[in-house]
């Protein structure tokens, strides 16, 4: 009779990780080698007929081939689970992109909220040191009013009144400005606002998926 031969059939390829996928390749390979050795050692021990040997042979051929094929389609999976990790990765880098440069805007605007408080302060001092300089320009004409008597009342007043007038004019552009860079602050506010709801937005929505 025909001594049994020993034979490998892989198992199956639905692996959740590479590691164990690379093992099972790995292990069927070396089966496959120990195999083949097994054979070869008993197939030169044996005295068979010549057609037992063909058919021995083909029967050993068959099971190589469907070793082969079994090999081919453990291939094709982890080919195939190798391009999901990858897309899967480039999506994961691509929100990562998104989230940098939210957050770099995001930080931009803060800057420029606090540029502007900067600037109003700036101009509010200003304003401040304006009433002071008119108080003590006035001062002098309080006096010229008073004690020079010899000035006709009505040039003084005209005095006065250019110098009030030009006083006027220089409070009433820095209170534009403040207001100009007030309303600033408030849209760089609002957009501060709208772009820390969106972040937040963004991060619930990356932590619930």
């Amino acid at each position: 009779m025909t001594e049994s031969r020993p034979y490998f059939i892989p198992s199956s390829a639905s692996s959740k990780s590479n590691t164990k996928r690379q093992n099972a390749t790995q292990s069927n390979y070396e089966a496959l080698l120990s195999q083949f050795s097994q054979s070869k050692s008993t197939s030169n021990k044996l005295t068979k007929t010549p057609s037992s040997i063909i058919q021995y042979d083909k029967f050993y051929v068959q099971q190589l081939q469907q070793q082969i094929t079994d090999l081919k389609e453990q291939v094709s999976i982890l080919f195939q689970e190798n391009q999901r990790l990858q897309q899967r990765q480039d999506r994961q880098l691509q929100r990562i992109k998104e989230q940098y440069q939210l957050l770099t805007k995001f930080s931009n605007v803060i800057q420029q909220v606090q540029q502007l408080k900067i600037e109003n302060l700036a101009l509010r001092q200003n304003v401040q040191s304006l009433k002071l300089d008119f108080t003590i320009q006035m001062n002098p004409l309080k006096q010229l009013y008073h004690h020079i008597i010899q000035i006709p009342k009505q040039q003084i007043n005209d005095i006065m009144q250019i110098r009030i007038q030009q006083q006027e004019t220089q409070i009433s552009q820095q209170k534009n400005k403040v207001e100009i860079l007030n309303l600033e602050r408030t849209q760089l506010l609002e957009l501060c606002s709208k772009q820390e709801e969106e972040l937040i937005s963004i991060l619930q929505k990356q932590i619930s998926s």
